[in-house]
């Protein structure tokens, strides 16, 4: 906190709740990556399992099985690179929202990022409009 303005005490996320979706997508990437891994292993098992030395090819139904898995296998990185992708577009988003603001010109023509506003103005404004509500309610 500290420091002046009044952006001073903003911490945290205040790019509209994108780290949320950040954080179900890393999730959601988790999840497929421990899946390929059954999935690998499965792969793995089923070629054992159905190789034969001495005929030195694999059985019918096993290699249908090993087509299928691998076919799932691509499925899934497919999902992940698209999930990947995703969120590094909502990484970017969040960065091109967290960038500092634009420069103003303040009064002798100098591009300035800092509020020119002083909060003493800024207070009494809010003083001012307090009261300004405050009378016209007590009127009605």
């Amino acid at each position: 906190m500290g420091g002046r303005g009044a952006s001073s005490g903003k911490k945290g996320r205040s790019n509209g709740g994108s780290g949320s979706s950040i954080e179900k997508l890393t999730a959601r990437i988790e999840r497929l990556q421990k899946r390929e891994e059954k999935l690998e292993a499965q792969q793995r098992a089923i070629y054992r399992a159905s190789w034969n030395p001495f005929k030195l090819r694999m059985e019918e139904n096993a290699y249908q099985k090993w087509l299928k898995l691998g076919d799932q296998q691509r499925a899934f990185r497919k999902k992940r690179a698209e999930l990947t992708e995703k969120r590094a577009e909502l990484r970017r988003q969040a960065e091109e929202k967290n960038q500092s603001p634009k420069k103003k010109l303040n009064g002798y023509g100098e591009a300035t990022s800092r509020d020119i506003t002083s909060t003493t103005y800024e207070r009494a404004q809010r003083r001012l409009q307090r009261d300004v509500a405050n009378f016209i309610g007590r009127n009605r």
